[in-house]
């Protein structure tokens, strides 16, 4: 399998190119990856960057929807499209971690994105959702056998995710940061020459105060 051939799924969308994470694009991990996908470091980069686009339109996305400013319609309208173009199925897995219980929670990904539409409704008035510019840390890249995808290429991406939730005196009433393992799996579809690039869950590993990550 060459990177030539994975190309076919991602060369597309590369008219506009997002600068990608200076931890995350380091020489050893472009080597990584072009070894794993048997291809170029100039492929693997631009496989990389693909997949930096992908983290930062999701986030937007689910900042979106989070946020007390954004329609309902328009909410229902990101929701749908992330689930169908950047999640590998309907149960796809989301955890949501809270520092006072330190309990986590798990959704399939579209019953979290209508708690996350919801928050600003039933318990909050004003809720933000965003993210660090760049990530805490992007993991290696391995490959295995599944029985319904075949060769899959699976790796994971670690993100901060900042949350703040308001109440109607508009005084913070929540907030905290949480480290997420976004777990990201590449396969070739079936039946089909090209390859896709997929969300498979995402995890949360650490959830701490707001006050606590600055220092």
């Amino acid at each position: 399998m060459k990177c030539s051939n994975i190309l076919y799924a991602i060369l597309p969308i590369f008219f506009i190119m997002i600068p990608i994470s200076v931890k995350a694009n380091s020489d050893r991990f472009i080597q990584h990856v072009s070894r794993i996908l048997d291809c170029s470091d100039e492929q693997s980069t631009l496989f990389i960057e693909h997949v930096d686009k992908v983290v930062r339109e999701v986030q937007g996305i689910f900042s979106q929807i989070a946020s007390h400013t954004v329609r309902d319609r328009k909410k229902r309208a990101l929701m749908n499209k992330t689930m169908k173009k950047h999640f590998e199925k309907p149960t796809s897995s989301i955890q949501v971690s809270s520092k006072n219980s330190g309990r986590i929670k798990v959704y399939a990904i579209k019953n979290y994105l209508v708690h996350l539409m919801n928050l600003s409704k039933h318990k909050y008035t004003k809720v933000k959702l965003i993210y660090s510019a760049d990530y805490a840390s992007m993991g290696r890249m391995y490959s295995y056998v599944d029985p319904v995808y075949g060769k899959v290429f699976e790796f994971k991406i670690a993100v901060w995710q900042f949350f703040t939730g308001e109440n109607e005196d508009d005084l913070i009433f929540y907030s905290d940061a949480t480290q997420k393992d976004m777990i990201f799996m590449f396969h070739q579809e079936r039946a089909s020459e090209y390859w896709t690039l997929k969300i498979k869950a995402i995890l949360a590993k650490e959830t701490i105060s707001l006050d606590r990550f600055k220092q």
